[in-house]
């Protein structure tokens, strides 16, 4: 990025040198962690609030209720899938950048359909779309999970570095 890139960027975005630190090609698996971790808090939130949308408005027993629940997480049980169709499947392209946008469009929208609608959806519709919110995040979580091993991993093969700088770089 260039310096007038750069000052454009500080100019125009809210803490935008602090943006363009964290931009850096060292930080920016950082930056990734920072995003996956607030996207996880969020879909923690909304599993809390999915009780009460089960209870309250799609009008299920716990036991229905339960049932369904366990079904929505299976994208999270292959979550391992993900990881090899990422890395085994390129689109566009790109490995993983491309799956990464993909399924956080397919998240947004999910949450969109679901969330933004003056009336409750169709159960149907309503339980298709938190599935398309727990394949996004289960995706999601298994790309920066290999994003944190890889980066540990470069820091593990620099020559070198001692066990100690070693473990102190897999613990970061």
């Amino acid at each position: 990025m260039t310096k007038s890139q750069s000052s454009c960027l500080e100019s125009y975005i809210p803490f935008g040198s602090q943006i363009q630190k964290l931009l850096t090609k060292e930080k920016r698996p950082i930056l990734v962690l920072i995003v996956l971790s607030i996207a996880q808090g969020v879909m923690l939130s909304a599993a809390t609030i999915l009780g009460f949308v089960y209870k309250e408005d799609f009008h299920f027993k716990p036991d229905q209720a339960t049932s369904y629940a366990a079904f929505l997480r299976l994208p999270w049980s292959i979550k391992p899938l993900w990881g090899v169709l990422s890395d085994s499947f390129p689109l566009f392209g790109y490995k993983r950048k491309s799956y990464l946008l993909l399924t956080s469009i397919l998240g947004w929208l999910g949450l969109s359909v679901f969330g933004f609608n003056t009336y409750m959806p169709p159960v149907v519709l309503g339980l298709f779309c938190i599935l398309c919110h727990y394949i996004s995040q289960s995706f999601q979580s298994d790309i920066g999970q290999a994003i944190v091993v890889e980066n540990a991993q470069k820091q593990n093969r620099q020559k070198g570095s001692s066990e100690a700088d070693k473990s102190k770089a897999a613990s970061h």
